[in-house]
């Protein structure tokens, strides 16, 4: 199996496993780093320039394997401009601790990387939602 092919999987897998929340994703802004993260994703490749760009956090969320190390997906965007940025899927292997954008290595499209997004930001809303205070709400509210 190629590499490629190994990615386009693993890409999958996280999509799956983050729809039935096997996968736990958190803000970033909930992130714990010895260091400005701009300065360890530049060192990732063919990441944005951070001197005229800056990380997105409240669009920006991570997840941590405690075996393998963390992955970010991040939004990345220009101060100065209205448009939404641009997202990179980044890896952070637990061993290595250097970044590797696996969205530009994999030629992952952004339309991609925004499903995701989206399938995490669904999660976490979600995870927010009192059920018994909806139903509470919905029960006596015409009373």
């Amino acid at each position: 199996m190629s590499i490629q092919s190994k990615f386009n999987e693993f890409f999958n897998e996280i999509i799956s496993r983050t729809k039935t929340n096997k996968i736990i994703w958190k803000p970033l802004t909930t992130y714990s780093a010895n260091g400005n993260l701009e300065d360890l994703f530049q060192c990732a490749n063919d990441m944005a320039d951070f001197f005229a760009n800056r990380i997105k956090y409240p669009n920006s969320y991570y997840t941590n394997n405690h075996s393998a190390g963390t992955l970010f997906l991040i939004e990345v965007y220009h101060p100065t401009t209205p448009f939404s940025g641009t997202l990179y899927l980044i890896s952070l292997d637990k061993h290595v601790r250097r970044p590797i954008n696996l969205s530009s290595y994999f030629n992952v499209a952004q339309g991609d990387l925004v499903a995701l997004r989206i399938v995490i930001e669904n999660n976490l809303v979600s995870d927010q939602v009192d059920l018994e205070g909806i139903s509470y709400f919905i029960d006596h509210f015409f009373r």
